[in-house]
């Protein structure tokens, strides 16, 4: 393995042949007809339990980011590809749960009991992060998906600046509330960018059609138990 060999170029080549091989999956999907893409870039890796505190790990997922973004960059077609920069979202919220390497349950030793605080780990078992965590993944996914949409709006002329800017703070601070675990701030905003919506499509300045991605975006935040 290279973390004992300490082989950086052998890392080096796995990621980049993992992150052409994400692009590569990308651009089928497209040329096939699909349009609009969610990928997510590579975790704060030196966090969870099996790479405890390693250094090259992050420096390896940061490469790999690093390359994926440039692979999507340069797809063909009409595509619509959001990255998702998990490894910098996981590193905020890491600061608001027990970290320090700590997980609730074993993947590989079924006799370790659970833990009685799973809600204040940042991990789960060895490998993956705990509920909360992945909760105010989903959120923040769908946060950034909202924002890219009144992007396109305003790059298509439909939202004029001072419009676009009332929901973007909107949506940036709700982003920022997830960063913070606060999940209810989050929705509090997320609620309001949605009354923001419904306004303008009343005073025509959207659509039904045109709010009808930002609604159920929004939505699936805000109606959550």
């Amino acid at each position: 393995m290279f973390f004992e060999t300490g082989d950086w170029d052998a890392a080096a080549a796995v990621m980049k042949e993992s992150a052409l091989g994400m692009a590569e999956s990308v651009q089928m999907l497209g040329d096939a007809g699909a349009v609009n893409f969610v990928v997510p870039g590579a975790p704060y890796f030196s966090e969870s339990a099996w790479l405890c505190g390693l250094a090259v790990a992050d420096a390896l997922g940061k490469y790999y980011n690093t390359m994926l973004k440039t692979e999507l960059a340069a797809l063909d077609g009409d595509l619509r590809i959001l990255f998702f920069d998990l490894f910098g979202f996981e590193t905020a919220v890491a600061e608001h749960f027990i970290t320090d390497c700590n997980y609730c349950v074993s993947m590989f030793d079924p006799t370790v009991p659970e833990c009685s605080n799973p809600d204040e780990l940042m991990n789960w078992d060895e490998a993956h992060v705990s509920a909360p965590v992945q909760q105010l993944i989903g959120d923040a996914i769908t946060v950034a998906m909202l924002r890219e949409e009144v992007l396109r709006l305003t790059v298509a002329g439909t939202l004029q600046g001072g419009n676009s800017n009332a929901l973007l703070v909107k949506l940036d601070g709700a982003f920022k509330k997830l960063e913070n675990r606060k999940p209810k701030t989050a929705a509090n905003k997320i609620r309001a960018f949605a009354n923001q919506v419904n306004a303008f499509v009343r005073t025509g300045k959207l659509s039904a059609e045109q709010a009808g991605l930002l609604l159920v975006g929004a939505h699936g935040i805000v109606d959550q138990p």
